[in-house]
This record gives C-alpha cells, structure tokens and sequence, in this order.
C-alpha cells in the first residue's frame, strides 16, 4: 500500500501556506538549507538574539512578497535594520536568493533579511519595544467574503504590534482597494494607543515603490495611505 505524500510547506499553494502558517506555530525551514542565501533567513529561535544584539533601528516590511520596497529601502539607509516577513515560501525563496546574488556580485544588502513565517509568530518572539517601524504595503485584500477573516489590517495587528514598537514609533500601511480602505477605517473605530493619520499620502512619497503600486498606478486606482503613531 502506498501512503499518500505528507505536504510540507514547500509544497503548497499561496493560499493553502498562509492556512498552514494560521494553524502552526514556529515555520519549517528545512526546504531553504540548500537554497543560496540561506543564512539572510532569520530563524525563529534566533529572533530574539538577533534583535538583542541589534546596534541598528529595526524596520520590518510585513508581508514582503517579492522584495523590492525592502532592498531598496535597505540600500537606501545602510544604517537601519530591515526584516521582510512573509508566509509565502516562492517569495522568500527568491528573495534570500537575491540578497545571495547581491554578495556575490559585491553589493550585499548586510542590513536586510526575510522571516519565513506568520507575522505573529515572529512577533511572540520579541520583547516589548523592540521595533522603530513597521511598513504595511499593499496587503493581501482576500476579497472573498469567507476569506476576509484572513486579512492581516486589524484591530487585533494593531492591538498586538502596539507593545512592540518603541514610543512614538510608527506603522505605515497602504492599499490601493477600497474596499479594503473601507475595512481599515472600521477597524480603526475602537483602535486605541494610536494617533491615525487617514490621509498621510504625503508621509509616502520618500519611499521606495512596490511591484503593487506600480500596478495600481496602471489600472488607476486610488491610492489609501494611513499613519499610526503609538502614543
């Protein structure tokens, strides 16, 4: 008798990691020890060392996917420490592997890595105000109404983030769907701890651009740009 073939994370969908990542804890990583540019992927058990040995402002981009507001940001300011978190195994994997062709070709990004995983299980690994920023860039906006309980924009992200960031720090997010505008300014309503900025397209424009603005810019969306700042 054959048994059937046990999924590993490298072996499913984008939609089927994220339900994975949702109902497990610490990520497997096995699949990326082969991989080039493996040491850019922050293990789980060495978060909090790594952030405890940090000399550098930590910045996280939640939900990374391809990497390019992160590198770019990472190249731009050498003197901050960027972490690209994401749940989907293609889009790590092509990253660390980027970062990988960047040493080679003598421009490595020494300030950057990526965390394969759920955005909360990284953060039960920090200690309170332990982040100086957080970007939020053009999230997943599962439209399906029986998916809209995944989206990552909450009252509970915030709620959870809030004793994470240093005083005064800042979490920038951005959509280009308005209806998940909509969602975001519903979820605002009880948000506490938090001076919002609904309108803070301005705060934007120094950052680097993302594979999905580009796109809205194309189909000539609206561009949702919000600011907290922990009180």
């Amino acid at each position: 008798m054959t048994l059937p073939k046990v999924k590993t994370p490298s072996d499913l969908t984008s939609e089927e990691r994220r339900e994975f990542f949702e109902k497990r804890g610490s990520p497997d990583t096995t699949p990326f020890k082969e991989k080039p540019g493996y040491k850019y992927l922050l293990q789980s058990e060495d978060i909090k060392s790594w952030v405890e040995t940090q000399t550098l402002p930590i910045f996280l981009d939640i939900g990374a996917g391809m990497g390019r507001f992160l590198m770019a940001e990472s190249e731009k300011h050498p003197d901050r420490s960027y972490v690209g978190i994401d749940p989907d195994y293609q889009c790590v994997k092509k990253n660390i592997t980027k970062l990988d062709n960047r040493e080679r070709r003598d421009v490595a990004l020494k300030n950057c890595r990526f965390f394969y995983g759920s955005v909360y299980h990284f953060f039960e690994q920090l200690e309170p105000k332990s982040i100086d920023l957080a970007y939020v860039n053009y999230p997943d906006p599962w439209f399906k109404k029986r998916h809209i309980k995944r989206r990552l924009v909450t009252e509970k992200f915030f709620n959870t983030i809030h004793p994470l960031l240093k005083d005064h720090s800042k979490v920038f997010v951005q959509t280009d769907i308005d209806d998940y505008a909509d969602f975001i300014l519903d979820e605002f309503e009880n948000l506490k701890g938090f001076d919002i900025n609904l309108k803070a397209i301005d705060q934007f424009e120094d950052l680097a651009g993302t594979l999905y603005q580009e796109k809205a810019v194309t189909k000539d969306h609206n561009r949702h740009c919000f600011l907290l700042q922990k009180q």
